[in-house]
């Protein structure tokens, strides 16, 4: 799907993500780059959570 992604990201599992990561424009790399993200996490003793998000941009018409 084609619009814009992101990746948000949780620190050791808990609470609202405090990271976003991205933008992607398509979901599939953002998928893939959050399942990355998740082994290499998990691969070091970390519980950091990654979702994929859909991101609305808004312009400033200033």
């Amino acid at each position: 799907m084609n619009g814009w992604w992101c990746v948000a990201e949780t620190r050791q599992g808990g609470g609202l993500p405090d990271t976003l990561h991205g933008p992607y424009w398509d979901y599939r790399e953002a998928a893939d780059q959050a399942a990355r993200m998740a082994a290499e996490s998990h691969a070091s003793g970390r519980r950091d959570r990654f979702r994929v998000c859909e991101l609305e941009i808004w312009e400033d018409d200033e």
